[in-house]
């Protein structure tokens, strides 16, 4: 699932959001498993993706926020996220 958040949206390639992912404001990324959302995770934490912006686990879930934020923001919308889902 791709979302969107107010970014700087120049230089952005295709048509739509799903065109454009995790720099248009964020994506959830659902794993079969946490062993499967584990291994993604370690890409991001160790470097292997370049621009991740933010990133957090949660149990099957990796949450991601776009590089265009600053990282305060990237902070601030994982929170809200993370609160959203906690409250389900």
């Amino acid at each position: 699932m791709t979302f969107y958040n107010k970014v700087d949206s120049s230089g952005f390639e295709g048509s739509d959001l799903v065109d454009n992912g995790t720099k248009a404001g964020g994506s959830i990324e659902l794993y079969r498993n946490e062993t499967d959302a584990e291994k993604r995770y370690e890409s991001f934490k160790i470097g292997r993706v370049v621009s991740a912006g933010g990133c957090c686990k949660i149990k099957s879930m990796i949450i991601r926020t776009s590089p265009r934020l600053s990282f305060d923001e990237q902070e601030e919308l994982l929170e809200k996220i993370v609160k959203a889902i906690d409250a389900y």
